[in-house]
């Protein structure tokens, strides 16, 4: 079978998983909708820390998690990155299965804790994830099923894994503003012909281009192309950071990195009966 669904005690789906005829795999937890596998070419692609809490009473620290209505903390509500994370999704089944790729649903609702949450709207947030032979595919929709217009932002926090955090670089964000969220939001310009990592980081690109390349590692390069979002983030906690998070190891920073492709920097604003989409695709190059 291409799809395998694994069942909590009380019979609700709680992980999928997706096998492609030519061995790539992926799984996504119904906590969040979070992917927190894609194996290619034998290869873990995705960093999931081993401290990792996956109970339900936190966000899944790695993989994509998806961030929605709020990035980080904001205007729109209150606590980090908005609920979508952290509540169970409900898979709605296999949308296409043949030899060029598979694809899965999820969606999320309005109910009873997000209108608790402070953002109170009525909402349908449709999610897909497609395998291929080389490549994972994300495309959120976001449906306004309100009387009155509303605002939010959205992001895929993916976290890459990586042997050394000192070999990743990035390429095509040379030229852009960016917001540092670690020197007090200050917008600077980046004219460094590749975004790397000697320390935290914590930054905002606007308006980046659609194909970001990501050198992974000396000999693998991945290629992270986005529709829809405007912006992207690219974060590593570093030393001190990795040591205050209770799901994070230590040294761990030294194996991941994130590059998240979001629309934060101002928020959209959807009317009644619209829908917004945006997605990413990463693909080994």
């Amino acid at each position: 079978m291409p799809v395998e669904t694994i069942s909590t005690a009380q019979g609700a789906v709680d992980r999928v998983v997706l096998m492609h005829p030519s061995g790539t795999r992926c799984e996504v937890r119904t906590l969040g909708a979070t992917v927190t596998s894609w194996v290619l070419g034998g290869k873990e692609r995705l960093f999931v820390s081993d401290k990792a809490i996956t109970d339900g009473s936190r966000p899944i620290r790695g993989g994509i998690p998806l961030v929605f209505p709020q990035f980080g903390t904001g205007p729109l509500m209150p606590g980090q990155h908005g609920f979508a994370r952290k509540l169970r999704w409900e898979y709605t089944g296999i949308k296409k299965d043949d030899e060029s790729e598979i694809m899965v649903g999820f969606d999320l609702r309005d109910s009873d804790a997000t209108r608790a949450s402070g953002w109170s709207y009525s909402f349908r947030l449709s999610y897909l994830v497609t395998l291929t032979t080389n490549s994972l595919g994300t495309h959120l929709a976001v449906t306004n099923t309100d009387k009155v217009a509303f605002p939010f932002t959205a992001l895929l926090h993916t976290y890459f894994a990586t042997a050394d955090i000192g070999h990743v670089a990035i390429d095509n964000l040379t030229g852009l503003n960016y917001t540092d969220k670690l020197l007090k939001n200050h917008v600077f310009y980046e004219d460094r012909p590749q975004v790397s990592f000697d320390q935290e980081v914590d930054r905002i690109y606007h308006g980046t281009p659609e194909t970001l390349i990501l050198h992974v590692n000396p000999d693998e390069t991945m290629q992270l192309k986005s529709f829809g979002f405007e912006d992207t983030v690219v974060w590593n906690p570093w030393t001190d950071k990795a040591k205050d998070m209770v799901d994070f190891g230590d040294s761990e920073y030294k194996s991941m990195f994130c590059v998240e492709s979001g629309s934060v920097h101002e928020a959209v604003k959807l009317p009644p009966s619209q829908t917004w989409e945006a997605g990413q695709l990463l693909e080994l190059v």
